[in-house]
């Protein structure tokens, strides 16, 4: 990570909300990427992603278990489905208020900070909650504030690099991503024996590790951005892209979403299909939870 400060912000009296479509913005209103951004996006894509890893296919599923081995499955259904209407337009929503954020501190980094920081408060309360119902609540607030910090986080890589590094800046988060969700799995699979204690970890460590992030790659102060009004019709407008004016991209998200439907499913119930299919006790999935 590179700990040198940023230049001065640029003077700029739009934001990237007002530049063309076909604009290469970065370094407009961010400072273009050092040395040590590759490594940071890897290293904090990587934590974060180890941490919803961890989450949902061990800690979650355990601690439902224990509360309620017969009705293990449903109750799991209930937290994440819910948690899901949820965290829906939540990185959208943020995004598009993290675009027009002024703080000394940029655009992106108090988002990433505060949300990191709501998921650490929750994480650590709870591994102590024995009713399904504050487990949903406390479920939904973690979700969506680790969705706060994935969305700005998302948008680092065009605001910072040139289109031609935004390859390999995608790929170090592709690297970072793949890599942390075999992690999470391992390290919720050897502290699945105290729940409280591994959710408490998992929530210290992402964010101490955006706070690090955000320490050494800092960014321009917003404070001075001037941007249109922002009107709700026209953002949920941008949702809707006509199938059959635009068929390549129908074909393409119809694909995506059917793939990461198949895998989440897949994801989220894999201890139960090892314990109730496979015929693995407790203890053999999560090794020091029996």
């Amino acid at each position: 990570m590179s700990s040198s400060s940023p230049d001065p912000a640029p003077v700029s009296a739009t934001g990237a909300d007002a530049l063309p479509d076909s604009a290469d913005t970065a370094g407009t209103l961010s400072p273009l990427a050092r040395r040590g951004l590759l490594p940071s996006l890897a290293i904090t894509s990587l934590v974060l992603f180890a941490t919803y890893a961890g989450l949902i296919s061990v800690l979650l599923p355990n601690q439902v278990t224990n509360i309620d081995p017969a009705h293990k499955v449903a109750n799991l259904a209930i937290v994440t489905t819910t948690s899901f209407v949820f965290t829906l337009f939540a990185q959208p929503i943020v995004g598009a208020f993290s675009d027009r954020t002024r703080s000394r501190m940029g655009r992106r980094a108090p988002w990433m900070v505060i949300g990191t920081a709501v998921a650490a408060v929750f994480l650590i309360g709870l591994g102590s909650l024995q009713s399904i119902l504050w487990i949903t609540v406390f479920w939904v607030v973690i979700q969506v504030a680790l969705n706060a910090m994935q969305g700005p986080l998302s948008a680092i890589t065009p605001d910072r690099f040139p289109r031609s590094r935004r390859g390999a800046a995608s790929a170090m988060v592709g690297i970072g991503t793949m890599a942390g969700s075999t992690i999470g799995v391992i390290v919720a699979g050897i502290l699945a024996a105290n729940v409280g204690l591994a959710y408490s970890a998992f929530g210290i460590v992402v964010l101490l590790v955006t706070l690090g992030f955000v320490l050494f790659n800092r960014d321009y102060s917003s404070k001075g951005i001037e941007l249109p009004p922002f009107r709700w019709r026209a953002f949920f407008a941008g949702f809707w892209i006509n199938p059959r004016k635009h068929p390549d991209f129908a074909w393409a998200f119809a694909a995506r979403f059917l793939f990461i439907l198949g895998y989440f499913v897949a994801f989220s119930y894999q201890l139960f299909i090892l314990t109730d299919y496979i015929g693995m006790s407790l203890s053999r999935p999560t090794p020091r939870s029996a």
